[in-house]
């Protein structure tokens, strides 16, 4: 008799984790899907309409290293946090030897590879709508152990975010799960009650869009946009560590 098919609702474990982003990673053509490949230099606009890169500067959660590389670009000194071993190694591979470029280290969440304030910016971009309680909170201590006092933190994330409306259905074991393993939704308020306490002093925390390219254009789009009372798909937070 066979058995019926019914969809279950995957609870991710860490190999599930591991298993997803080895596979992202690494396999060309989920790479060109990054967020930080598409909006990463209208990101970092909005980093240095407030603070310059400079100091040593921390991607965490680097993925292929594609904010990272855009900062390179810049002149900034980068290296590169991430959770899968083989993205990583492959990130180490085709950065090594670029100027600026401090090198890319496998890591843990709760534990980076890092000296106590060796970084005087963290960037997580698209980082913590993928961990949930337990995890989070280990990844923001790590985060702040590495940053110098008075050192900046640049967080981005989806702007409350509907995680159903991104469900896919596994048809051969029939699991349900988020598109891209996100996990929870932020909004402008969530984020910044869950981030202060972990010893920050909020500069800025607002709902966005960012573009496909920097520059102007990008800016008066989304001035339009807020003018027309159109909700932002996108949250930008920046905190400074308290010394």
């Amino acid at each position: 008799m066979t058995t019926p098919f019914a969809p279950w609702k995957l609870q991710w474990t860490p190999t599930h984790v591991e298993r997803f982003w080895n596979w992202w990673g690494t396999h060309p053509q989920a790479t060109t899907q990054y967020f930080s490949r598409l909006y990463g230099d209208s990101i970092l606009d909005d980093v240095e309409r407030r603070l310059p890169l400079a100091g040593i500067v921390m991607d965490f959660g680097a993925g292929p290293g594609y904010l990272t590389e855009k900062m390179l670009a810049r002149g900034a000194r980068v290296f590169s946090i991430e959770f899968s071993p083989e993205s990583a190694a492959s990130l180490e591979a085709r950065l090594a030897g670029r100027e600026g470029f401090l090198g890319a280290r496998a890591a843990s969440l709760d534990r980076i590879p890092c000296e106590d304030a060796s970084a005087d910016i963290a960037i997580l971009v698209e980082v913590v709508e993928h961990l949930d309680d337990a995890i989070l909170a280990a990844a923001l201590r790590e985060v702040t152990r590495v940053l110098k006092p008075d050192g900046h933190l640049v967080l981005t994330t989806p702007n409350e975010e509907d995680l159903s409306a991104a469900e896919i259905l596994c048809p051969d074991c029939g699991c349900v799960y988020h598109r891209v393993q996100h996990v929870r939704a932020w909004s402008k308020a969530s984020l910044t009650d869950v981030v202060e306490p972990f010893g920050y002093e909020t500069i800025a925390a607002q709902p966005t869009k960012f573009s496909h390219k920097g520059g102007w254009l990008s800016r008066t789009r989304r001035r339009l946009r807020e003018l027309r009372g159109r909700k932002a798909p996108h949250l930008f937070y920046l905190g400074r560590k308290r010394a």
